[in-house]
């Protein structure tokens, strides 16, 4: 009995011969590799963690957040990119002819329309703290770490103020952004020295 466990325990084990025959065909392993490769992709649409600094992302990640919280929110999203909420327009009484309409089928279009108004209202009002969360998880640490130094960060918090929240984090992250664009327009702007002549 026990040879017969000896010679099960001699025997190579079925991965090690699936591993030589991918090493006896290399086309193999081209394959396997294209395949993880092809897993590896990242999703064009995927928001970037905002770094902070000198070298961060600002604009990278507000680009992609807007995408996404336009997808997302509506016209809500449009804040991201205008830095006011948007404020729908209300339908206009005069456009519909309630006088002339025997059938009041006029006003009732008008009530419809105007309950729409308003529950466009509602939803914009309602996923505010969504929009907050959103934009809060995509923040890094450090970049958290400086929209919480400003006094009015707490009232920000409370009342889940996305516009003033997207305030603090342009003023914060913008600044290393226009400083390196204002640097690399004073490297250009500098008058190179020929290396035939001497000072």
């Amino acid at each position: 009995m026990s040879d017969k466990k000896q010679l099960k325990s001699s025997k190579p084990e079925k991965s090690d011969k699936a591993d030589e025959r991918i090493e006896r065909r290399p086309w193999l392993r081209r394959q396997q590799q294209g395949k993880t490769q092809q897993q590896k992709k990242k999703d064009p649409e995927e928001i970037p963690i905002l770094r902070f600094g000198p070298n961060n992302n600002f604009t990278k990640f507000k680009e992609a957040l807007a995408n996404k919280a336009l997808r997302e929110y509506g016209d809500l999203g449009r804040l991201i990119e205008t830095g006011t909420y948007y404020v729908p327009k209300p339908p206009d009484v005069n456009d519909y002819d309630l006088i002339n309409d025997p059938y009041q089928l006029n006003r009732a279009t008008y009530l419809e329309q105007q309950k729409l108004y308003m529950r466009h209202w509602e939803d914009m009002i309602n996923n505010r703290a969504k929009l907050y969360a959103l934009i809060w998880q995509y923040l890094s640490q450090e970049s958290m770490a400086e929209v919480k130094r400003h006094a009015d960060y707490e009232l920000i918090k409370t009342n889940r103020d996305v516009q003033r929240l997207c305030e603090k984090i342009e003023e914060t992250h913008k600044v290393f952004t226009i400083s390196r664009i204002a640097a690399g327009l004073t490297k250009a702007s500098l008058p190179t020295r020929n290396a035939l002549t001497l000072p």
